[in-house]
C-alpha cells in the first residue's frame, strides 16, 4: 500500500515502512479476529444461561443452536443464505460464499472449524486461507464467556457438575483471543493475548496485549478501546500503541473519520503528533 506520508506539522517523522506494514496487517488482523468473535459473544452468554447445559442430552442441541444463530442469524455474517455447516458433534466445519461480515463490513469467503466446549463457554474457530476483505488469514480466534459471582467468587465453587474448577464459568469475563497469520506483501503473525471484546447495535470493540512478528520484525501492541462501528473496516476510536524491535513506541489513535480517510493521528518521540495516511478507506 502506498504511504501518503503526513498530512501534519513540517518536520515530523512519518512511520516507518515497516512499521506501517505491521500496523496494517495488525488493524486488519485484529478487526478480523472481531468480526468473527464479538458477535458470538450474545448467543454464548445466552449459552452460558441456558438451563439445558444441565442436562448431557440436551447441551449439545443448546450449543448447536447457539452457533447456528450467532454465525448467521444476522450476526457473524449479513445473509443466511451464504453459509453452510457440517456438523460433529460439538464441531462444525462452516463454509463461507461470497458472505459480508456484519461487523466490518468486508467480503469474507473460505471454510472454518469452530468448536464449543463448557466450563466456562469457549467458542474457538481455527481457519486456512480465510480469505476477509483483501488479507488471507490463518490461524485461529477464540471467545470465552463466564458468569457472575454476586456473592463473591467462593459461590463460584458450587457450580453445575460439581466440578470445583469450574469457577472460572461463573466468573464474569468477555475474552477474545488469537493467534493468526496475516497475509500481506509478506506474513505477519499476530497473537492476542486474552483481550477484552464487547458487542452491541453500535458495533464491536477490544482492549488487549499481544505480539506481531514478520521476516526479521517482532514488536508487541497494546490495543485501548479500539472500538468498530457497526459496518466499518476501520476503528473510528480507540488507539494502539505498536513497540518495534527497536526504537520508540509508535502510537496510532482512531479518529471518527479514519474509515473514509485512512487517516490517524501519530505519535512517534520525540516528534510532535501529526495526522498520517496510514490506512486504505473503507469503500462507502
Amino acid at each position: 500500500m502506498e504511504d501518503s506520508g503526513p498530512v501534519g506539522d513540517a518536520g515530523s517523522a512519518s512511520v516507518p515502512p515497516e512499521a506501517q506494514s505491521a500496523l496494517v496487517a495488525l488493524v486488519g488482523g485484529t478487526g478480523g479476529a472481531v468480526a468473527l468473535g464479538a458477535p458470538l459473544l450474545p448467543q454464548a452468554e445466552a449459552l452460558r444461561d441456558d438451563s439445558r447445559l444441565d442436562s448431557p442430552l440436551m447441551r449439545d442441541d443448546a450449543a448447536r443452536e447457539s452457533v447456528v444463530a450467532g454465525v448467521s442469524g444476522m450476526s457473524v455474517v449479513t445473509d443466511p443464505m451464504c453459509v453452510t455447516y457440517t456438523w460433529s458433534g460439538l464441531s462444525v466445519n462452516i463454509a463461507f460464499a461470497s458472505c459480508t461480515l456484519e461487523a466490518t463490513g468486508l467480503p469474507l469467503d473460505g471454510m472454518l472449524g469452530l468448536a464449543v466446549s463448557f466450563a466456562p463457554i469457549e467458542i474457538r474457530m481455527t481457519f486456512a486461507a480465510l480469505q476477509v476483505g483483501d488479507l488471507s488469514l490463518d490461524g485461529m480466534v477464540g471467545i470465552r464467556t463466564g458468569g457472575g459471582c454476586p456473592m463473591g467468587m467462593d459461590t463460584c465453587l458450587n457450580c453445575r457438575d460439581t466440578d470445583p474448577t469450574c469457577m472460572e464459568m461463573r466468573a464474569p469475563q468477555q475474552t477474545i483471543f488469537a493467534d493468526l497469520t496475516v497475509a500481506l506483501t509478506e506474513d505477519f503473525t499476530i497473537t492476542i493475548m486474552d483481550g477484552t471484546v464487547t458487542h452491541d447495535a453500535a458495533g464491536s470493540a477490544v482492549s488487549g496485549i499481544g505480539m506481531v512478528t514478520g521476516g526479521s520484525l517482532a514488536g508487541t501492541f497494546d490495543a485501548m478501546a479500539l472500538q468498530w462501528a457497526m459496518g466499518q473496516c476501520l476503528p473510528s476510536s480507540g488507539t494502539l500503541v505498536y513497540t518495534p524491535p527497536t526504537g520508540a513506541p509508535i502510537t496510532v489513535t482512531f479518529l471518527s473519520t479514519t474509515p473514509e480517510t485512512g487517516a490517524v493521528e501519530v505519535t512517534l518521540p520525540p516528534f510532535p503528533t501529526t495526522t498520517q495516511v496510514l490506512f486504505t478507506p473503507c469503500a462507502m
